[in-house]
């Protein structure tokens, strides 16, 4: 299996605690679906990795994260990260806004359950991203300075209150200068 470059790997479980991105050295996209049954978390262990040693490429997380290492842990080349229903504590952007080449973030269901997701974009930020979805994600507002990720070519926000569309409102809505610059935003919210 030494060709491998795709795999995912459904149902995971707690007796997976000495998995590491380390163990996938060779992969281009990896997918780890945690057991939805699983009382335990994803272990923050799992990103423990040789950073340019890894060749990961495109990363999908569903389920449960003990927590979002620091950028040191995350593969270098990642270029393509989804986080679904990790339920973290922390805002989630505090870290990814360090993931220098990443292109395409996908945050979706119950991503972050904490108190406050304060989402500063601070300066130089995901210098490459144009790709941005927030599906599902309790989100009140955009994230502050989203204008200066002046590489972003599509905004997807899924599953919001109609409340919040209002906000996007070109000229006038609380949020339109924050997207005004991105070439495609596609909004769908509930009834």
């Amino acid at each position: 299996m030494t060709s491998l470059r795709i795999l995912g790997v459904h149902d995971v479980t707690a007796t997976c605690k000495e998995l590491s991105l380390d163990c996938f050295g060779r992969l281009d996209s990896l997918t780890l679906a945690w057991k939805t049954e699983e009382d335990s978390a994803i272990p923050s262990s799992i990103f423990s990795t040789s950073q340019h040693k890894n060749n990961l490429q495109v990363l999908y997380l569903r389920g449960p994260l003990e927590g979002l290492p620091d950028v040191i842990c995350m593969p270098a080349s990642l270029t393509e990260l989804t986080l679904e229903s990790t339920r973290l504590q922390e805002d989630p952007l505090l870290m990814l806004g360090k993931l220098g080449n990443l292109q395409v973030l996908r945050l979706r269901h119950d991503v972050f359950v904490g108190k406050e997701m304060v989402w500063k974009i601070e300066d130089e930020a995901i210098p490459k991203l144009r790709e941005l979805e927030i599906e599902a994600c309790g989100l009140v507002m955009l994230p502050q300075d989203l204008q200066k990720v002046t590489t972003l070519q599509e905004l997807k926000v899924v599953h919001i209150h109609r409340d919040f569309c209002q906000r996007f409102r070109t000229n006038d809505g609380e949020d339109w200068q924050k997207i005004r610059h991105i070439p495609s935003v596609i909004l769908y919210h509930d009834s």
